[in-house]
């Protein structure tokens, strides 16, 4: 009997045996003291010949065998001695006979959540016994692949290649596939040249992989190729191609040509194929934020259980949010991808638990049952509707229901615990689910305001407890958190960044989101550095010419490579410890290959134009960007029109914006407070107020933020009594008028106001208050609190990786144990 203890990382194996020379096989079992395996609802790539569940009748000794493995792959040794070495352990001798025993053994690691053993098993038995078979590499990846361990699978699918010398279709499927799971894109640019020396014809699989990473990665040229490649072996474009684009394509901006080809093929169709297209033209318009359109195409799904189209009350299940008539098309048939999207978007709406409802009820009627994303969808759903209770109790009884160590003490800390009868009622089967991840991430999304760093550090102790590592969204949850409502400093984010995606198992590896999380905390101090925040600087630039004492010179470093930062230096950073991090985290993903993303030009436009003040700069930018296939969203726009905006060019922001609206991107609030904020700079009170005006006639609702704007560009030019008249008329009916501010001057109005204010930051100085100090101190202590926990948490993972030199073995461990 195996037993380990999540987080302690020590296993030890007990068996007594009848007849030791003998050697009689008695039936084992695997027990593991932690989480059930952790699969994601939709798995890319499925193979029923591995699904078949295995057991294995393994004789030990009492031995603790892993710290043997351990030794005997870290010494160096030739293999005839490890050889040795094991025959002298009667147990392990045993299991190194037979490789179909070792790859059974190997699943059952790995279906009992011990990847790393799994992984230095097979080693071992390479090193020491017979050669494993190319399809016992491929069940064992299959393991990894259905619990999304993608850093495991790609170990894997190297070592068997190391070992075996040659690629078969599957491992080759499998190690791509792999590759874009971890965000290494730089075996995409070898796969063709790869697939040339390869004795196997590649699937449409392959190319599909290939062209789902270059997407993915922003790099339309990289994803042409492959399409024009694939074609060139005889695959023609189908309707799986046209799913798999538009599903991937958002990274790149909605493309309404792409989306017509694959309309057209939705008219003579087959049930599953049409299925695909549709969940992908719904993800397109979901990213495109064409809340419309996903509804209409909504009404062309048939849910009735039958297959049959159904009643117009069955087919149309919401109907009644839209008014929109549905398209002259024949009803498709869903999956579960297609309710798992379609709730994720309701998820995120307020008021969206009830319609959330009667989508679960009708996808429970087709007889799909609910997985992790449906859950998520579920636990969002209920943080929206401020009933974080609900959700924690969902977790935790998650938790509970699949014997995972949880101390319900540390929920408790998170929050109150309420019954759950009546939503395990009204959402039958989740219950069902193992939580993983994906569950616990949409669970710190809708605490993660409300419980602040202590509550952070507490949730990181209940992953620990049952083995779950933090992946990239974590780390991405927790930056965002941490710049939005703490205002943290770059330095400070930089170390976060840096423990949260240090654990050895490689699970949460750097993106370049994470990047882009840190270069948007630089440039916003930056700004706060650069453009005044307060009306009185605000004045005193426009009245008396008053200049920053912020010097461009600091921030006019060029950097070598455009990918992955667009272009932004790392050496703009003022701290040198701070920039020797960076450097390193721009490496590792200059290895992986990967490309600049949508937000990261969005970035460097902005800090070309409204920071540097460079025109053809932002420009150039932009224009590389288009030329790599990205469409600009409301962002680039926003931060092409804040440049012209910011050096007074008022004419160029409108004509920028107008622009936007030629090419798809309605002008929004954003756009319009640029305008109004850049007329008040340069003293234009009426014209800030003529772009206030149409801003409210063409459908947008004025934020605080854009009345404070309007009020302050006419006390710049000294109009206090029009100013005050104009906020007592402006004044928003979402926060009530107190009687006692009724003859208040405007100063006091406006800090009023101020007040209410999410954004609103005041002016930021070199001095601070002693409060503002005292705050900064606490989120000092607390967030050092939480990098030293989570660095003993990750002392105890004993992940590895390795390569393969002939016949030699480097074993690379983690720098801390070296």
């Amino acid at each position: 009997m195996l037993f380990w203890r999540a987080g302690n990382g020590y296993i030890t194996f007990s068996k007594n045996l009848r007849n030791s020379r003998s050697l009689q096989w008695l039936v084992g079992t695997v027990t593991c003291y932690s989480s059930k395996p952790q699969t994601k609802p939709s798995v890319p790539m499925h193979d029923s010949n591995f699904q078949n569940p295995i057991i294995i009748d393994p004789c030990f000794q009492t031995v603790n065998w892993h710290p043997i493995i351990k030794s005997l792959l870290q010494s160096n040794r030739p293999p005839d001695s490890i050889r040795c070495a094991i025959q002298s352990i009667p147990a392990l001798q045993v299991l190194f006979q037979d490789t179909k025993q070792i790859c059974r053994f190997a699943q059952d690691l790995i279906k009992g959540n011990l990847y790393e053993y799994a992984l230095d098993i097979i080693r071992l038995s390479n090193i020491s016994g017979p050669q494993m078979r190319h399809n016992e590499y491929e069940q064992i990846v299959y393991q990894f692949a259905i619990r999304e361990k993608w850093n495991f699978a790609h170990l894997m699918t190297n070592h068997a290649y190391n070992a075996t010398g040659k690629w078969t279709l599957r491992l080759f499927n499998w190690h791509l596939r792999s590759s874009i799971g971890i965000q290494d894109y730089s075996f995409l640019e070898k796969a063709s040249k790869e697939l040339e020396s390869t004795h196997f014809k590649p699937s449409r699989r392959t190319y599909h992989i290939i062209i789902e990473g270059h997407l993915q990665n922003s790099d339309l040229a990289n994803a042409r190729r492959a399409l024009v490649a694939m074609q060139e072996a005889g695959f023609a474009l189908d309707k799986s191609t046209y799913s798999l684009v538009l599903s991937n394509y958002p990274a790149l901006g909605y493309n309404q040509s792409v989306e017509k080809q694959a309309f057209e093929t939705l008219r003579n169709t087959g049930y599953t194929s049409d299925t695909m297209v549709l969940n992908g033209i719904l993800q397109a318009r979901i990213a495109a934020l064409d809340i419309a359109g996903v509804l209409r195409l909504i009404k062309l799904i048939d849910v009735s259980p039958g297959g049959n189209s159904g009643s117009k009350e069955d087919a149309d299940f919401l109907s009644t949010y839209d008014s929109i008539p549905s398209q002259p098309l024949s009803k498709i048939r869903p999956n579960k991808a297609t309710f798992n999207i379609i709730l994720t978007l309701l998820a995120r709406r307020k008021g969206g638990i009830s319609r959330l409802l009667v989508v679960y009820i009708a996808m429970d009627s087709m007889g799909f049952p609910p997985n992790a994303i449906t859950v998520a969808a579920i636990i969002l759903a209920y943080g929206n509707e401020n009933r974080n209770d609900i959700a924690l109790s969902i977790v935790y009884h998650l938790c509970e229901e699949h014997g995972l160590p949880v101390d319900k003490k540390n929920f408790l800390k998170l929050g109150s615990l309420t019954s759950i009868k009546d939503t395990i009622t009204s959402f039958p089967g989740i219950m069902s689910v193992p939580p993983n991840i994906w569950i616990f991430n949409a669970l710190l999304q809708n605490l993660l305001p409300s419980i602040g760093l202590s509550g952070l550090n507490i949730y990181f102790a209940i992953l620990q407890s049952i083995n779950i590592v933090p992946d990239p969204t974590t780390t991405q949850i927790v930056l965002t958190y941490l710049r939005q409502h703490h205002h943290t400093r770059p330095q400070i984010l930089v170390q976060v960044l840096k423990t949260l995606t240090d654990f050895r198992s490689g699970e949460s590896v750097l993106t370049v989101e994470h990047l882009n999380s840190i270069f948007a905390s630089y440039i916003r101090r930056e700004l706060d550095l650069l453009q005044p925040r307060s009306w009185n600087a605000s004045s005193q630039q426009l009245r008396f010419q008053h200049t920053s004492k912020f010097s461009i010179d600091k921030i006019s470093h060029q950097t070598r490579t455009f990918d992955p930062t667009a272009g932004i230096a790392y050496r703009s950073f003022p701290n040198k410890g701070v920039r020797t991090i960076l450097k390193d985290m721009i490496k590792a993903l200059c290895l992986r290959n990967v490309k600049s993303s949508r937000a990261t030009f969005a970035l460097r436009i902005r800090r070309e134009g409204v920071i540097k003040r460079d025109i053809q700069a932002a420009q150039q930018v932009f224009d590389i960007m288009i030329s790599r296939g990205i469409r600009p969203n409301k962002y680039h726009y926003s931060a092409m029109v804040e440049t012209y905006a910011a050096i007074g060019m008022m004419d160029q922001a409108k004509q920028m914006m107008g622009r936007a609206y030629v090419d798809g991107v309605k002008p929004n609030l954003i756009m319009y407070s640029i305008l109004i904020q850049g007329y008040a700079r340069l003293g234009l009170p009426d014209l800030a107020k003529e772009t206030f005006k149409e801003m409210i006639e063409s459908g947008i609702r004025p934020d605080l933020a854009a009345i404070d704007s309007l009020i302050g560009a006419h006390w710049f030019v000294k109009r206090s009594k029009t100013a005050r008249k104009m906020l007592l008329d402006l004044w928003p009916t979402e926060v009530p008028f107190p009687q006692e501010l009724h003859a208040a001057s405007l100063r006091d109005l406006i800090i009023y106001l101020r007040a209410r204010r999410r954004d609103h930051r005041g002016v930021s100085l070199p001095k601070e208050s002693e409060n503002q100090r005292h705050r900064r101190w606490k989120l000092r202590v607390s967030l050092r609190k939480l990098l030293r926990d989570v660095k003993q948490w990750q002392r105890v993972e004993t992940a590895v990786s390795w390569t393969q030199t002939g016949i030699s073995w480097d074993y690379i461990l983690h720098s801390n144990n070296v």
